[in-house]
């Protein structure tokens, strides 16, 4: 007995201590986290006048489209778009991509005047901020291991708070349904925020096996065991290695061949052709649903 008493003083301080650390970047990460989940409809308002154009008679191929785009990076001194986004409507402007991930740089061109409605950085915009903030707390990877510190901690918040929590008898089973309210307001509290994190608590962990891949430390291994066990990505996913038999025949395909039999295909969500740099890289085409759309 005096040894279960003194495991639970012990862990009863840690669960304090997890929490006094947690608890300023849990607000933060809430508050970024939730910001940035408008991301798609923030930006669709933000690059209104970029992304949406009026339609017309007259309309360029998409091989002049990416042509205007080329000259307009190369007139920005920016990177030189090697994606393509297809239009899902009249009334949108092509959007071409340079660069990966964080590096990302757009540029929108009218397909009816050949216009460039528009260019921009991600790393320039808010939303970009917002999760660098949320992810790194701008502080690059020094901030990433900050985040994942204090993930951990919240790991040790949520278990030793399950612990101190859990009824010792099947007669006390009744607290994980019930906050008493006529004993005070300190055992009101104490009942509410027992309560409340008990239930909450397997979302908050489905929430944290979530965002911990993403870190430096766990996510860097989680990476190397799915790369060692093929759980990852399927062989040619991205590409690498693989060689068009059209690279060797006399007519080579244009960009809009690639975008005729992409459009054949009938794809969902947001269709992306990535355009090859060398004489004999490939045309790749992919689509991801609107719902997971980054």
């Amino acid at each position: 007995m005096f040894y279960a008493k003194k495991i639970h003083h012990w862990l009863w301080r840690w669960h304090i201590i997890a929490g006094l650390i947690s608890l300023p970047f849990i607000l933060l990460l809430s508050v970024t986290g939730a910001i940035y989940l408008f991301k798609a409809d923030y930006e669709q308002q933000t690059y209104r006048s970029m992304t949406q154009v009026t339609p017309s008679v007259s309309y360029l191929t998409y091989q002049q489209q990416h042509d205007i785009a080329q000259k307009a990076a190369k007139e920005n001194g920016v990177a030189i778009p090697t994606k393509m986004i297809l239009p899902d409507s009249d009334y949108q402007a092509t959007q071409f991509i340079a660069g990966r991930f964080s590096s990302e740089s757009y540029t929108f061109v009218n397909p009816y005047t050949g216009d460039v409605t528009g260019q921009f950085a991600r790393k320039d915009t808010l939303m970009q901020k917002v999760r660098k903030l949320h992810g790194e707390l701008l502080l690059g990877k020094k901030g990433s291991w900050v985040i994942e510190l204090v993930a951990s901690w919240l790991v040790v918040l949520i278990m030793t708070g399950l612990y101190l929590f859990f009824p010792r008898s099947i007669a006390e089973i009744w607290t994980l349904f019930r906050v008493r309210v006529k004993q005070g307001k300190r055992t009101f509290y104490r009942d509410l925020h027992a309560l409340c994190g008990f239930w909450l608590s397997l979302a908050l962990l489905l929430v944290l096996a979530g965002g911990l891949p993403w870190t430096e430390l766990f996510g860097s291994n989680f990476k190397t065991v799915r790369d060692q066990t093929g759980t990852g990505y399927p062989t040619g996913y991205h590409g690498r290695g693989l060689e068009s038999d059209l690279t060797k025949t006399a007519n080579q395909l244009d960009l809009d061949d690639v975008v005729t039999i992409a459009k054949d295909k009938g794809l969902a969500g947001v269709v992306t052709i990535t355009i090859p740099t060398k004489p004999k890289g490939i045309y790749s085409i992919s689509n991801r649903a609107e719902a997971l759309k980054d």
